[in-house]
C-alpha cells in the first residue's frame, strides 16, 4: 500500500506448493485461496511473475522487420503457433529480438485460477526481468552505464541478463561446474558475455575481488536457503549488491527478514513497474 514514504509492504510470506507442483491439478487454485484467506483486500490484484522453466525462449537475428516477416513465413509452424503465445522484444542493441514463448493452455489456467476467487490480473512477468525491474526501482540500477542481473539457481543452473546504456545486451543460461562455466544458452551479443562469464568462473576458484567490466552485479536466489549466494555475498566483491527489496523497503511490522531469506523475493519487481520507490 503507499505511505508517505513510498511503497508499504504490510503482509508477505511463502506458501508451500505441491512437490510435483501441477497447473493443471488445480494447485494454483489452491495457493490463490490460501492467499485470498489471509488478506482483506475486496478485490484481489495479481501481478505473477513466472518461473523461467515455464516458458520457451528464444533469439532471432535481424537486420529488418521485412526480414523478421520473410523469416516467420519460413520456419511457421502452424502447430507450434495454435500452442504458444510468442512476444517479442527488441534485444542486443536492436540487433535481436528475444522471444519469449507462452503456452496458451497455460495462460488459461492461470487466468481461471484467479478469476475462480473474483481476482484480477495485472500483468505475467519471467522471474529473471521480473527481477530486474526490481534492480531499477529498488535500487536505481537504471542510474548505472552497466548492470548485471545474476539469478543463482538450483543445482548450479544460472540465469544472468546484462544491460548496457538501458538496453538489454544479452541473457545467459549456464551451470557452474567445479572449477569452470558450461554455457547452456546466449541470446544477444555482447563483448560483456565472455568478460563476466570469466571473472564468476574465477570467483569459483576463489580469485576474484570485482567485476571489472560492469558497474554492479545484483544477485538473488529463489530458493530460501541459497548457500552459494550467502558464499557470494560473504566473498566481499566490492560491486555486488543482494537483491533484497526488504533492505530498500519499509514493512508494516517489526520483523526482521533474513538478508538471503529477503532476496528470495527478488521477482516481485514486476509489482513495482509503475510505482515511484
Amino acid at each position: 500500500m503507499p505511505s508517505e514514504g513510498g511503497p508499504l509492504i504490510t503482509q508477505f510470506g511463502q506458501i508451500k506448493s505441491p512437490e510435483k507442483f501441477n497447473f493443471e491439478d488445480g494447485h494454483f487454485s489452491s495457493i490463490l485461496e490460501q492467499i485470498y484467506s489471509e488478506v482483506s483486500e475486496i478485490s484481489p490484484r495479481f501481478q505473477l511473475s513466472l518461473d523461467i522453466n515455464n516458458v520457451f525462449i528464444s533469439g532471432t537475428n535481424y537486420s529488418s522487420l521485412e526480414f523478421i516477416e520473410w523469416q516467420k513465413v519460413q520456419i511457421s509452424d502452424q502447430k507450434f503457433e495454435s500452442r504458444y503465445h510468442t512476444f517479442s522484444y527488441l534485444f542486443s542493441k536492436n540487433s535481436c529480438l528475444l522471444n519469449i514463448h507462452l503456452n496458451k493452455e497455460l495462460k488459461s489456467q492461470i487466468i481461471d485460477s484467479v478469476q475462480d476467487i473474483n481476482g484480477e490480473i495485472r500483468s505475467i512477468s519471467i522471474g529473471l526481468f521480473s527481477a530486474e525491474i526490481g534492480a531499477r526501482k529498488w535500487f536505481n540500477a537504471n542510474q548505472l552505464a552497466s548492470y548485471a542481473v545474476w539469478k543463482m539457481g538450483r543445482n548450479r543452473v544460472d540465469q544472468l541478463i546484462i544491460v548496457k546504456s538501458g538496453e538489454f545486451e544479452s541473457f545467459i543460461k549456464f551451470k557452474r561446474l567445479k572449477k569452470s562455466i558450461k554455457i547452456l544458452n546466449v541470446i544477444g551479443t555482447s563483448p560483456l558475455v565472455d568478460k563476466m562469464l570469466l571473472q564468476i568462473e574465477a570467483w569459483i576458484n576463489g580469485d576474484l575481488d570485482e567485476f571489472t567490466n560492469i558497474d554492479r552485479v545484483f544477485a538473488y536466489s529463489s530458493e530460501i536457503n541459497a548457500k552459494d549466494l550467502k558464499n557470494l555475498i560473504e566473498s566481499q566483491i566490492s560491486n555486488v549488491t543482494l537483491l533484497n527489496p526488504f533492505e530498500m523497503l519499509d514493512i508494516s511490522t517489526e520483523e526482521k527478514v533474513n538478508p538471503i531469506t529477503g532476496a528470495s523475493f527478488a521477482e516481485m519487481g514486476v509489482g513495482f513497474r509503475g510505482i515511484d520507490v
